[in-house]
């Protein structure tokens, strides 16, 4: 039946799988207030690297992903979650206009995201 020794070839993640995380990754890098070059810095990457895997040409190695997780203070779920593309992906099967796209949503987001940081910094100062 299957005799396929199962380490002759390495699992790859899919091209959406990659994209998905690349979004996400710049989603809560925005977020975070951090350019590709600073974000890149702290995680000890190469700027390049933060590029290729923000546009999903590059597959990620799991240490690479932990780094990113520990500078963006974050966890590994809220890199891998894929609501956003799903979303976009039923309304296209549906027929249904999209809301501009994925890029559109992940700006409005982290618009969002920005404004609630803000109000919460506000009320935290001045400290009492």
């Amino acid at each position: 039946m299957f005799n396929q020794n199962i380490d002759s070839e390495p699992l790859r993640p899919t091209d959406r799988w990659l994209d998905i995380v690349g979004a996400n990754i710049q989603f809560r890098r925005k977020i975070a207030g951090f350019t590709q070059e600073q974000l890149a810095e702290k995680a000890d990457l190469a700027p390049r690297t933060i590029q290729k895997i923000e546009a999903g040409s590059i597959t990620i190695l799991i240490t690479t992903l932990k780094r990113i997780v520990d500078a963006l203070e974050c966890s590994y779920d809220e890199l891998m979650m894929n609501r956003l593309y799903l979303e976009e992906e039923n309304k296209r099967k549906a027929g249904r206009e999209t809301s501009g796209g994925v890029s559109a949503r992940l700006e409005a987001e982290i618009k969002q995201a920005k404004e609630a940081k803000q109000k919460a910094s506000k009320k935290n100062y001045p400290p009492k």
